[in-house]
């Protein structure tokens, strides 16, 4: 029986005391690729952001692997949920690696060495997005589908039970995005994580995740 890595009920959302979505109830456990579909300004980032724990509910409570993402500390959180958004990062030159190398964050010293695990993490990160060609690349060089897999990988190398993403195919060509499609499905099906995204793209998504 798989455990439950995100449990929510009745929960309502939204800002400055408007709420934008009511009664948003979810649960995933290990292995679910799961889709947020609605058009845009429907709210789907709202959600995402109150379930990843950067944005307070109005009401009802986010339990990532049983913990109240609201009451735990900024480095807890970080081990429980990594979130990939659609702004894109094009910091001048920060490679490939280096972004990825930034999900180790959360557990790296106060000297920030790397351990032989970590560095591995890393590496593996890149190898499953397929573009360890591309790591020592500047962001300023590769394409929006590259640099999309690099955000991926980095929230991999995070190695969070559940992985959050906005729109994560907003920048894609419809190759592109089969190919995210395809490498999520198996992602989650090879190493147990829970994977939520949302997309205003609906006739792409449903074909390969659960759509709700």
């Amino acid at each position: 029986m798989s455990a439950n890595i995100l449990q929510t009920e009745d929960l309502a959302v939204g800002y400055q005391g408007k709420v934008v979505q009511d009664k948003f109830s979810l649960t995933m456990q290990q292995g679910d690729f799961i889709g947020l579909k609605g058009l845009n300004g429907s709210g789907k980032t709202t959600i995402l952001r109150t379930l990843s724990g950067l944005q307070p509910p109005i009401s009802g409570q986010v339990l990532i692997q049983g913990k109240d993402i609201h009451k735990t500390d900024m480095a807890t959180r970080a081990t429980l949920v990594s979130i990939v958004l659609t702004e894109r990062i094009r910091l001048r030159g920060l490679r490939v690696r280096d972004l990825v190398e930034m999900g180790l964050y959360p557990t790296e010293g106060t000297l920030h060495f790397k351990s032989k695990d970590q560095t591995e993490a890393v590496q593996e990160s890149l190898e499953r997005m397929r573009i360890t060609h591309l790591a020592e690349k500047s962001l300023s060089d590769i394409s929006d589908g590259e640099l999309q897999k690099a955000m991926i990988a980095r929230a991999l190398a995070q190695a969070t039970p559940l992985i959050i993403m906005d729109e994560p195919t907003a920048f894609l060509d419809y190759v592109a995005r089969e190919e995210f499609y395809t490498l999520m499905s198996t992602l989650c099906r090879e190493t147990g994580k829970a994977i939520l995204v949302s997309s205003h793209d609906v006739g792409v998504m449903e074909r390969w995740v659960e759509v709700g």
